[in-house]
């Protein structure tokens, strides 16, 4: 049976992202001065992915007695996620981009790409990566 679609998550599936991010969370919080939590407990709480609420990520990040707005620490742990990986280019994992060239000539098979991270970062990858036909 064929498949209707190829299904692909981007963070730790197609590109190695833990120590762009780990780099990313250590550069911005030390900035604002803030503690660097480790990058399992953030990934934890949901502040890797800015999912949850302002309040939840200023408890999670020690931001309680500070007006610094969480959004704004969030915002600029992504514009530096998107630096590295412009400046870097995107570590793909073991044999995941031979995978998706050959299942871009599959022309009659859809790839999308399924992610939390935020348009920045999808568009730059599918930028480099031009065989999705929808990212969700």
């Amino acid at each position: 049976m064929k498949p209707e679609a190829w299904l692909f998550d981007l963070d730790e599936t197609l590109i190695e992202a833990d120590l762009v991010w780990d780099q990313s969370h250590q550069l911005v919080l030390s900035g604002f001065g803030l503690p660097v939590p480790s990058y399992y407990e953030l990934l934890r709480t949901g502040v890797m992915t800015a999912t949850g609420s302002d309040s939840y990520i200023k408890a999670v990040l020690d931001l309680a007695d500070s007006q610094l707005d969480p959004g704004i620490v969030v915002s600029q742990i992504w514009e530096e996620v998107t630096r590295i990986y412009q400046q870097d280019g995107f570590l793909m994992k073991p044999g995941a981009a031979g995978l998706l060239t050959q299942l871009g000539h599959i022309a009659d098979t859809p790839l999308a790409l399924v992610t939390c991270s935020p348009q920045c970062v999808v568009s730059l990858f599918t930028s480099r990566f031009d065989i999705f036909s929808v990212t969700v």
